[in-house]
């Protein structure tokens, strides 16, 4: 059993099938993984994350849970749900520890994590995921209005003061 650290998905030809193939051998969703797009224009770019997310629907993995798929590129403003940062230096460092030799104590929460990590991987994400956006919603918008609460009292009370004065 391996520490979760990253790994490159190094993917040259951008269609369905080699895309498919490489994540199929790698441990896409396992592990850790980013896929650097910095040599690729902008439109490559734009297929590029379409094929990805394409290929990570089909083979039910999310590009978060249990592991993150970060993708490396200068392009911003892109309308995707993959993580995309600039250079490998962004990359969470959590994920960035040398390997070495498990202590008893690390091996069995390590285990407890793959246990974990099965028990996401089994889980319904996508619906998951709508109901965190859906109830994230919710919160915003009740701090919208408290905020909008908060504002109106302090007004009140400023005014409450100056008429005792």
């Amino acid at each position: 059993m391996r520490v979760p650290v990253y790994e490159e998905l190094k993917i040259t030809k951008f269609d369905v099938m080699n895309v498919l193939d490489q994540m199929k051998k790698s441990r896409a969703g396992q592990v850790p993984c980013y896929i650097n797009l910095n040599s690729l224009d902008d439109k490559e770019t734009e297929h590029a994350l379409q094929v990805i997310e394409d290929v990570l629907k089909m083979i039910k993995t999310s590009a978060f849970f249990p592991y993150p798929v970060y993708i490396i590129s200068n392009l911003h403003g892109l309308e995707t749900q993959l993580a995309i940062i600039e250079s490998s230096d962004k990359l969470p460092k959590h994920f960035m520890r040398p390997i070495k030799r498990l202590t008893s104590k690390e091996l069995s929460l390590l285990n407890k994590a793959v246990t974990l990590t099965n028990r996401i991987t089994n889980t319904p994400l996508q619906q998951r995921l709508r109901e965190l956006h859906q109830g994230t919603r919710h919160h915003k918008t009740l701090f919208k209005l408290s905020k909008e609460l908060d504002f109106y009292q302090g007004i009140i009370e400023k005014i409450r003061k100056r008429k005792n004065h």
